[in-house]
């Protein structure tokens, strides 16, 4: 089984739960419930053919090795920067704190 074909089962697998979360778990305030799949690879063309963006199903990709220190140093710095930005915003905005955001 091809890694789309897997992603699409795993996808399948995931809707069921996602909806049943949303239709009967969340409470006033909530954001959205989220899907996550991991993977040790992935394209955006694979993830586009899944057609995920209206399902609260996310692919993430997973490393299988450390990239080099470098990379690793600026890829956290990056996250870091990211979070204290979205911090920021939520306490400016509490109400949207948990809101899942999308990244395209």
């Amino acid at each position: 089984m091809n890694q789309t074909d897997q992603m699409k089962r795993q996808s399948k697998d995931l809707t069921p739960e996602v909806d049943w979360l949303e239709k009967n778990d969340m409470e006033s305030g909530d954001g959205i419930p989220l899907g996550l799949i991991l993977c040790a690879g992935k394209s955006s063309e694979q993830v586009e053919l899944l057609e995920l963006e209206q399902s609260g199903i996310r692919v993430a990709e997973y490393l299988t090795e450390l990239p080099p220190r470098e990379l690793l140093k600026k890829k956290l710095h990056q996250a870091i920067q990211s979070a204290r930005r979205s911090l920021s915003t939520s306490l400016r905005h509490p109400r949207d704190a948990f809101t899942v955001q999308s990244s395209g």
